[in-house]
């Protein structure tokens, strides 16, 4: 019996070590994202793309920024970008918060480094890089049924939802205020291609070589958010002239 009692002390506290360190970055790099503005440049670049539908914009803004946002944060962050177009565009809000919100939780579920999926893949021994990339192609799919193509189907049948009077005014902020989009990509992107760089390693290099420690080091899903999130702090951060204090209170209340 006590070694029943150890083992799951030592599987719990393994697994709650893992998790936590992950959770913990990850909310760092999602609030990096919101106090910058990070997520707001990449649904205005999609905006000015002519040749894809308002329901398409949204699905790519929710896989992109869902990367890196827990999905609870991701749609209080991202809504006033679909009042934002619902507006402009005189489009029912639900033909827009429906992509979003689909998006942002197919991402969630089955892409680490997002906690559900990283744990499945970690008690598989599954290869984190191939769960990335096979997350996103399933991702991808999922929100586009589930958000512009049942849209197309059914959308006849939803009432027109107008936006909010309280929330008519809501506006985006200026855009010179914003990171640039190449910032925002490489920060978005950076763990991903460390956890890609991995398994690249792992099929390709010789287990000996001194490369291939260090990419399996850089690789692990806890070293790659260190990675990203100090990289958050300089480029969306510093750099967008905010103050260490200011970052670490932000972060703190995240």
């Amino acid at each position: 019996p006590l070694d029943m009692v150890n083992a799951i002390e030592s599987g719990i506290g393994g697994t709650l070590g893992f998790l936590a360190a992950v959770i913990g970055l990850g909310t760092i790099l999602g609030k990096m994202m919101e106090v910058s503005g990070a997520a707001e440049r990449i649904g205005l670049t999609l905006q000015r793309c002519r040749w894809l539908s308002a329901d398409v914009i949204m699905v790519l803004v929710g896989l992109i920024c869902g990367i890196t946002l827990f999905v609870e944060v991701g749609v209080v962050l991202l809504i006033p970008l679909a009042f934002s177009i619902a507006k402009k565009t005189n489009t029912s809000l639900l033909k827009l918060a429906i992509p979003l919100c689909t998006a942002l939780m197919a991402v969630h579920c089955v892409v680490p480094p997002h906690p559900a999926a990283l744990y499945v893949a970690n008690k598989l021994g599954a290869d984190i890089g191939s769960v990335i990339v096979y997350g996103l192609l399933v991702g991808l799919m999922a929100s586009l049924i589930g958000g512009p193509l049942f849209l197309k189907f059914l959308g006849q049948r939803l009432p027109f939802k107008p936006v909010p009077t309280e929330f008519a005014d809501l506006k985006v902020r200026d855009e010179k205020t914003l990171p640039s989009l190449g910032a925002t990509l490489f920060t978005i992107l950076l763990p991903i291609a460390l956890m890609l760089v991995k398994t690249i390693a792992e099929l390709n290099m010789a287990r000996e070589s001194g490369l291939y420690t260090l990419l399996e080091f850089i690789g692990n899903p806890i070293t790659a958010m260190f990675i990203a999130v100090f990289v958050a702090y300089y480029v969306l951060g510093i750099r967008q002239h905010m103050s260490m204090g200011t970052m670490l209170t932000h972060t703190e209340n995240g």
